[in-house]
C-alpha cells in the first residue's frame, strides 16, 4: 500500500512538473509575442512619424511666400521655427538644406579635359585637411568615366574597367559610391558636398515632369549652377578659383569680399542676393558686394564696374550667368527620431523636388507657373526622389 502511495506521489509531482514546465513555456511565448507586438506596432508608429515629419518639411518649403529667391533666412530653412508649434517636434527633428548649395555630379566639368572645379575643390578639401584615400586626380577621372564623358583627363589611368562605366548621368548619390576607387569613408566626406539634382534633372525617376519641352532650362550647357545664397563656402571658393579669367589675386578678394558678405558681422547684416542682382554685367550684384565704393564712385560719376580692380568686374560677369542662381528647386530632409525602442527606425533622408510650381510654355511663349500633381493623394506638391531609412542604435 505504501509502495502505492509512493509511486502515485511520484506520478504527481511529475504531472506538477510537465504542467509548471507548460506554463512557463506558455507564459515565456506570451511575453515574446507581447514584445514582437510591441516592436512591430512601435516601428510603424516610427514610419508614419518620419513620413509625417517629410511631409511636414514639405508643408514648410511650399508656405515660402517668395520661392523665387530662396537663402539660409527662408522660414524652411534647416529647422523651420514653426515646427516647434507641432506635437511631432517632441519625438523627431527635422533638417531641411536645398540641393542647389552642392557641386553637381553630372555637370561639374562636362566635357572639360583639365577639369578646373574638381581640381580646386579636392584642393580646397585637402588645404581644410579633409583627408581621402584616394587620390583626387582618381576621383575626377572616375567620375567622368562613369558619366562616359568624352575626355583625355587621366593623369595615370588611361583606362577603367567597363564594370565602372556607365555612361550616363548620376541618377543617385548613392550611385556616386560605385566609382572606381571610392571608399565607404571617402563618400561619406564628400557626400555633404555633391548632389545630382537640378533644374532640367533627367534620371528616369521623373518622366512625367521631366519630359521634352516641359522646362526651360538648358539641359546641354556645360555648367552646373549654385545657389549663390546658401552654396557651402568650399565650393564657392572651388569655383571662384576654377575661373579662366582673373589673377589668383583677384580671385581670392573676390571669394572673400562674397563670402564676408553673405555672413555679415555686427555692424552689417548678411546680404541676400535675389533675381535683379543676377542681371548681366552684374552692377547690383557689385553694389551689394562694395555698397560704399559704388556710392562713392557714383558720386563722382564714375562706373562702378570698375570697383574694385577692372579684373574682378568680368569674373562676376561670368559667375552670374554660368554659375549662380537664387533659387532652389530640390530640397534634402533629414529626420530622427528623439526617442524610441532600441531598434526603432533612427533616421530617414530624403530628397524631395521639384518645387510645386514649374514653368509652362503658354501660347505667347511666356511661361507660367503650373501645379505638379503626382503624388497618389493628387495634392502633394513634391515627388520624393530618394527615400534612405537606417536604424542608429
Amino acid at each position: 500500500m505504501k509502495r502505492r502511495s509512493g509511486s502515485i506521489l511520484i506520478m504527481v509531482i511529475w504531472i506538477l512538473l510537465l504542467l509548471t514546465l507548460l506554463a512557463t513555456s506558455v507564459s515565456l511565448r506570451s511575453r515574446l509575442g507581447i514584445k514582437l507586438s510591441s516592436f512591430f506596432t512601435h516601428r510603424l508608429e516610427n514610419t508614419y512619424r518620419m513620413h509625417s515629419a517629410v511631409n511636414l518639411a514639405a508643408y514648410f518649403i511650399n508656405k515660402d511666400d517668395d520661392p523665387d529667391n530662396d537663402s539660409a533666412i527662408d522660414s524652411w530653412y534647416n529647422t523651420p521655427q514653426e515646427f516647434e508649434t507641432f506635437a511631432l517636434s517632441k519625438e523627431v527633428s527635422i533638417s531641411i538644406k536645398d540641393e542647389e548649395s552642392k557641386i553637381n555630379l553630372n555637370r561639374v566639368d562636362k566635357n572639360n579635359a583639365d577639369a578646373p572645379v574638381l581640381t580646386a575643390f579636392f584642393d580646397i578639401l585637402k588645404q581644410n585637411n579633409v583627408r581621402l584615400k584616394a587620390s583626387a586626380s582618381d576621383l575626377i577621372t572616375s567620375i567622368m568615366v562613369w558619366r562616359g564623358d568624352n575626355t583625355t583627363y587621366r593623369q595615370g589611368k588611361s583606362i577603367l574597367e567597363n564594370e565602372y562605366k556607365k555612361g550616363k548621368a548620376f541618377e543617385s548619390i548613392d550611385e556616386f559610391r560605385l566609382i572606381k576607387f571610392m571608399t565607404p569613408e571617402d563618400f561619406e566626406a564628400l557626400k555633404p558636398y555633391f548632389t545630382v539634382y537640378e533644374a532640367g534633372f533627367t534620371a528616369s525617376v521623373n518622366p512625367v515632369y521631366f519630359s521634352s519641352g516641359s522646362f526651360p532650362f538648358d539641359t546641354n550647357r556645360s555648367t552646373f549652377r549654385v545657389n549663390i545664397n546658401t552654396v557651402h563656402e568650399l565650393v564657392l571658393k572651388a569655383i571662384v578659383q576654377s575661373l579662366r579669367i582673373g589673377t589668383n589675386s583677384e580671385k581670392e578678394l573676390l571669394y572673400q569680399t562674397i563670402a564676408k558678405a553673405r555672413q555679415g558681422d555686427e555692424k552689417n547684416p548678411a546680404v541676400i542676393f535675389d533675381t535683379m542682382d543676377l542681371t548681366p554685367p552684374g552692377r547690383e550684384f557689385v553694389r551689394k558686394l562694395w555698397p560704399r565704393e559704388v556710392q562713392q564712385l557714383e558720386e563722382e560719376g564714375r562706373s562702378p564696374d570698375l570697383i574694385p580692380v577692372p579684373g574682378i568686374a568680368a569674373m562676376i560677369n561670368y559667375l552670374i550667368t554660368q554659375f549662380f542662381t537664387v533659387n532652389s528647386q530640390f530640397f534634402s530632409v533629414r529626420v530622427e527620431t528623439k526617442k524610441g525602442g532600441v531598434l526603432s527606425l533612427g533616421v530617414v533622408e530624403t530628397v524631395l523636388g521639384p518645387r510645386q510650381q514649374i514653368l509652362t510654355k503658354g501660347t505667347q511663349r511666356n511661361y507660367y507657373p503650373q501645379w505638379l500633381l503626382t503624388d497618389s493623394l493628387r495634392g502633394y506638391p513634391y515627388q520624393i526622389l530618394e527615400w534612405n531609412e537606417w536604424v542608429t542604435r
